[in-house]
């Protein structure tokens, strides 16, 4: 969370300094916002959130029956946004014992 707080300071200290450095219509802010945002929905992590890329956990983990559930494979989802489409990768897992 704090990291996305501290994008968000900084694209709202960019577009400050760009809205100051001359008058500008209306219709330019809002472009340069849109543009700004799509820019930023297109970072690593799909949104303001992250400036680097974190590589999904590959490892087994614990089923909700108590059971270990193995590592299968990794799924891509892509998703339409305001900010354009964004694509995450999530491990898959499966646990033997009861199925899920």
């Amino acid at each position: 969370m704090q990291q996305m707080t501290d994008q968000m300071a900084r694209l709202t200290r960019t577009l400050s300094d760009w809205v100051q450095a001359e008058p500008r219509s209306l219709q330019e802010i809002e472009a340069q916002v849109v543009r700004t945002l799509h820019r930023s929905g297109q970072e690593p992590a799909g949104c303001p959130h992250a400036a680097r890329r974190t590589r999904p956990s590959r490892a087994d983990v614990a089923c909700a029956c108590g059971q270990i559930a193995r590592y299968v494979r990794m799924r891509l989802a892509t998703g339409a946004t305001v900010l354009g489409r964004v694509t995450l990768e999530q491990a898959t897992s499966r646990c033997p014992p009861c199925g899920t």
